[in-house]
């Protein structure tokens, strides 16, 4: 046997071998890539929502949101880890808006615990939410749009804070207790549908992109004393 032409052969298989390794890892890389553009898209849409409903907390709502007396007169009636629930009263017509018997709506985002809905990636979970409509001659329910946000949600959760810029959250749920919130905390988190996987990490990763913001609403500020 020809020793230079096995050592040829020899060379040009490791030489293929890089190549083929040098491929796969910058097709990774790709697919990691646009992965994570997507989830980035999607988390810009969701918070582009969120900042939205919860800037506007409040708004235009005569009411007193820590007013201990009633849940009638107040801006937030739900305080959860993984759920709020507000009143606002933003108009889009004009009658609306001089209408002195308009009742304000109500927001609610919700993320569903036990309702999984992806095979690939068990983590994924249904962010809901809620837009409530009520009739001004009754007070009862007129309209319910309820808009389910299925794109990889992994994580929803909420802290709450009596005092602005404490370290320090509060447990409020439902009910009275809510009159002590002034500041909250959102943690969104978006997971890909399908694993990266790599040398380094036999097991695969999902790609994963995370928001965080903490909101304090003007109303949330004022005071019943």
């Amino acid at each position: 046997m020809n020793l230079g032409i096995v050592t040829s052969y020899i060379v040009a298989g490791v030489i293929l071998l890089g190549i083929v390794m040098m491929n796969i890892r910058v097709q990774n890389s790709g697919a990691e890539l646009t992965i994570s553009q997507m989830n980035r898209q999607y988390v810009t849409d969701i918070s582009d929502m969120l900042n939205d409903d919860l800037s506007n907390m409040g708004y235009d709502v005569n009411r007193i949101t820590r007013d201990p007396e009633t849940d009638v007169v107040r801006i937030m009636d739900c305080a959860q880890s993984h759920r709020i629930r507000f009143y606002r009263n933003l108009c889009e017509t004009e009658a609306e808006c001089n209408d002195p018997n308009r009742i304000p709506e109500r927001i609610e985002w919700r993320f569903l615990l036990d309702n999984e809905i992806s095979a690939t990636n068990p983590a994924h979970r249904t962010l809901l939410r809620t837009v409530t409509e009520f009739d001004p001659s009754t007070g009862d329910p007129l309209a319910v749009n309820t808009q389910e946000i299925n794109v990889g949600v992994t994580q929803f959760n909420i802290e709450y804070y009596e005092t602005v810029g404490s370290n320090s959250n509060i447990s409020p749920g439902c009910g009275s207790n809510v009159t002590n919130v002034r500041q909250f905390k959102v943690t969104l988190e978006v997971q890909s549908a399908e694993k990266i996987y790599s040398r380094s990490l036999a097991e695969g990763r999902y790609v994963r992109s995370v928001w965080e913001k903490r909101f304090t609403p003007a109303n949330l500020q004022i005071n019943t004393n």
